[in-house]
């Protein structure tokens, strides 16, 4: 029988060497691509009775100088994806959907629109965080449940950040 509990601090260093760079690849750039929905944007799904328009479409939002506007095509719904980072004015848009109009002789079909500003954004984001602690606490408290029966079961429940702390244990 292999005695893992004796090689304990090999298989923690294991750990530590896949979850270090991955932390730090989050956080060092570039980034998580975050949507509309965490920062500020606009969010448009456009339909053309014609074909594949990609080349036309990328001028648009150039022509209403919107510079950080990204386009993908999604050639099994044939529908464009739009994403404008920051916030726009309603006269860009308004002069963006007058441009679509113009380049495709009204041959557009505006499928949604979405618009977040940066109050909502900060909102969305808060509440995610909430989310992901309040599961977190969620999941420690149901395994201490299960293991409710054993001596000292949130031990089970709760991660040790470091080996010192399993000494409390």
């Amino acid at each position: 029988m292999i005695n893992i509990i004796s090689k304990r601090y090999w298989f923690f260093l294991i750990s530590a060497l896949i979850i270090v760079p991955g932390l730090i690849s989050l956080i060092s750039p570039p980034h998580l691509n975050l949507g509309v929905d965490f920062k500020a944007g606009t969010t448009m799904t456009l339909s053309f009775f014609s074909g594949n328009q990609t080349k036309r479409v990328k001028r648009c939002p150039g022509n209403c100088r919107l510079s950080n506007a990204s386009i993908q095509y999604s050639p099994g719904s044939k529908q464009y994806f739009v994403n404008i980072s920051g916030e726009i004015t309603p006269a860009q848009y308004t002069a963006l959907q007058t441009s679509l109009n113009t380049s495709f002789n009204n041959g557009v079909t505006y499928v949604s629109h979405q618009y977040t500003d940066a109050g909502q954004a900060k909102t969305t984001a808060g509440a995610a965080v909430i989310a992901v602690i309040v599961a977190a606490v969620c999941i420690m408290i149901y395994i201490a449940i299960q293991f409710r029966k054993n001596a000292r079961p949130f031990r089970w429940g709760i991660a040790r950040l470091s080996p010192c702390c399993m000494t409390c244990w």
